[in-house]
């Protein structure tokens, strides 16, 4: 399975991201081509899960969790679910400072 390296379009099961910060990035840049807001739910060594923001009102399932092994840097989509069920996805008033974090950063 390739590596991802840039990211455009969408997660899949079993996907590979060559570090934690390259996993953080594509979130990122999908949260900002599909409008809508992220939490992270969970982070540690080998685990970085994230969570739709509208999953306690709305009850929308998307998540996103990733797992790193330890031989490898490499991060892997474990586990996921792609589907948003969100009423609205309004346009979130942080952009600019998500857009600065995305391409600002080293």
């Amino acid at each position: 399975m390739p590596i991802v390296t840039g990211f455009e379009g969408e997660f899949y099961k079993g996907q590979i991201f060559h570090s934690k910060q390259a996993a953080q990035v594509a979130i990122k840049h999908h949260a900002l081509q599909h409008n809508f807001q992220y939490g992270v739910v969970e982070s540690s060594p080998s685990i970085w899960k994230v969570r739709c923001l509208k999953h306690k009102d709305d009850n929308c399932p998307w998540m996103v969790r990733f797992g790193c092994r330890d031989v490898v840097s490499e991060w892997t989509v474990r586990k996921a679910k792609f589907v948003h069920s969100c009423s609205s996805m309004t346009q979130p008033t942080d952009h600019v400072i998500l857009m600065s974090t995305l391409y600002l950063s080293p």
